[in-house]
């Protein structure tokens, strides 16, 4: 996904916001390989949303049924975990004061709208109007040792009494991927699952919080932006692990922020990172 940068022309059409925050899954999604047969669809549609349904359909069933089960003790601990509450409560206050946004819900949406709907929704966008649509998922990989949320973000605006239905005028993904836990499998889930999931709860947290940083720096405009080094670095997607490059902008502990050079903005664990690659922050 392409990311189109925030302008201060941008903002200042949106003088209000209807907003779409999108979670289409109840509970975590288990660390599962999925089928490269599903690479071309993992991340279309206008809005970007993963299209969970055909993913799932890829997932070779003996191993999805494995992964659950191996899952199963965290899972249930974890019932009373309501992701969609807690995810409109860190976002709602940004979206608010950043983008003017009137329609915000007390808890997430859970129905997909596919490229027919949102351009039916965003083509009734009059001047001053924006619709902005967020999408959210999560998931464990590494043998359920680290688990990635992510964010992606796209803003449509009537300018001038027109709007694009084709091409947004804003859009990025924001991911944070937690510290490694345990030796994999059931060692992991037992660490994650321990003291009523304590260390999943505060992850599930602490990921919230740091995506709406991201996202709220994001929108700002002209926000100065640090480079400490360039870097190659470890991520993931629905696929699982690949490499990508970037610029260190924040470092806290062992914990670092990256811009990668797709414009997408990372928050990760130092071990993640493979290699300096100074000249980045020349470029």
């Amino acid at each position: 996904m392409k990311n189109i940068p925030m302008t201060q022309e941008t903002k200042d059409a949106a003088q209000q916001t209807r907003t779409y925050n999108l979670v289409l899954q109840d509970e975590v999604r288990p660390a599962v390989n999925l089928s490269n047969s599903v690479g071309a669809g993992v991340a279309g549609g206008l809005v970007g949303a993963l299209v969970t349904s055909a993913i799932d359909s890829s997932i070779n069933e003996d191993r999805a049924i494995g992964a659950f089960g191996v899952a199963a003790p965290l899972l249930n601990s974890t019932l009373d975990l309501n992701f969609r509450k807690l995810i409109v409560e860190e976002f709602n206050p940004v979206l608010i004061s950043e983008l003017n946004a009137k329609d915000t819900k007390e808890s997430a949406e859970t129905k997909f709208l596919n490229d027919k709907k949102v351009k039916a929704q965003i083509s009734t966008l009059k001047e001053g109007e924006a619709a902005l649509y967020l999408f959210t998922h999560y998931q464990f990989f590494d043998n359920f040792k680290v688990v990635l949320f992510e964010t992606n973000a796209t803003l449509f605006v009537a300018k001038k009494g027109k709007v694009s239905v084709s091409k947004p005028d804003y859009r990025n993904s924001f991911t944070y991927i937690s510290e490694s836990v345990g030796n994999g499998g059931m060692d992991s889930i037992r660490l994650w699952n321990d003291n009523n999931a304590d260390l999943y709860r505060t992850t599930v947290n602490t990921a919230l919080t740091e995506i709406r940083e991201m996202l709220q720096h994001d929108i700002k405009v002209a926000q100065e932006e640090a480079c400490i080094t360039g870097t190659r670095y470890t991520r993931f997607n629905a696929l699982g692990e690949f490499r990508s490059v970037g610029k260190i902008t924040e470092r806290e502990g062992n914990r670092v922020q990256i811009r990668d050079n797709n414009g997408s903005l990372v928050n990760l664990a130092d071990n993640l990172l493979i290699k300096e690659l100074p000249k980045e922050c020349k470029a």
